[in-house]
């Protein structure tokens, strides 16, 4: 028995023994006692006496707090290298190594990983044929990975990229 039910067991035979000596007993006393009605007597009295004795106890609530997750942050898990990207972009400050065209750079070869790895593109031209997986505007912003001069993007525009890439 499980530790919900301990001592129910007790309870029971406990009552069913009275009732089963008044039972016994009763024509010593010239009485003449019905069996079953005594014997739901003494199950629903031991039911009754251990429920008196363990107490009522409602489950107990959980304790933990429910994980509120930070509003706004892009935090793709779909791949260590992805996030990995995601928090270097989310530290990145002005004055730091970290440029557009490192942006677009790594952005790029991530992107051609995936399409390689996933959607089976050609490894030397991953994006030819990549219009109906990626938006147009993300293929145009890594069409300027060769370029000398990466056009600046917002951050809300790096998160979008970033869950687009994710979900390829």
């Amino acid at each position: 028995m499980t530790s919900a039910f301990e001592g129910l067991v007790t309870h029971l035979v406990v009552a069913l023994l009275a009732v089963g000596l008044l039972i016994a007993a009763s024509p010593l006393m010239g009485l003449r006692l019905e069996v079953l009605p005594w014997l739901v007597i003494a199950l629903v009295g031991g039911v009754g006496a251990w429920l008196l004795r363990r107490g009522w106890d409602p489950a107990p609530h959980p304790t933990w707090v429910e994980h509120q997750a930070e509003v706004g942050t892009a935090r793709p898990q779909a791949d260590l290298r992805t996030s990995r990207l995601a928090d270097a972009i989310s530290s990145a400050q002005p004055g730091r190594a970290f440029t557009t065209r490192t942006l677009v750079g790594a952005l790029h070869e991530v992107t051609a990983q995936r399409l390689v790895r996933k959607h089976g593109a050609d490894p030397e031209h991953p994006f030819d044929g990549a219009e109906g997986l990626l938006s147009p505007t993300l293929l145009a912003y890594l069409a300027t990975a060769d370029h000398d001069h990466s056009p600046t993007v917002t951050r809300s525009t790096v998160h979008r990229f970033l869950k687009e890439i994710s979900e390829l």
